[in-house]
């Protein structure tokens, strides 16, 4: 399972969802839990972004 964010923005950014996560839900507990960010910069995922991410997902448990 992954976070979605429709939006292609960086994780400091404050609309980040994965900002909020980082800050607020991660914690205590959950903060022992493993997230990675899918957002690799630029304004739209690129042919070097969809690889890294394919990547990242294929290592993922099922």
């Amino acid at each position: 399972m992954t976070l979605v964010d429709k939006r292609w923005v960086d994780e400091t950014s404050e609309r980040s969802n994965a900002l909020l996560l980082n800050e607020r839900m991660l914690q205590g507990p959950a903060a022992v839990a493993r997230f990675s960010s899918l957002y690799s910069g630029g304004n739209a995922p690129d042919a070097a972004a969809v690889a890294r991410i394919n990547a990242l997902l294929a290592g993922l448990p099922d």
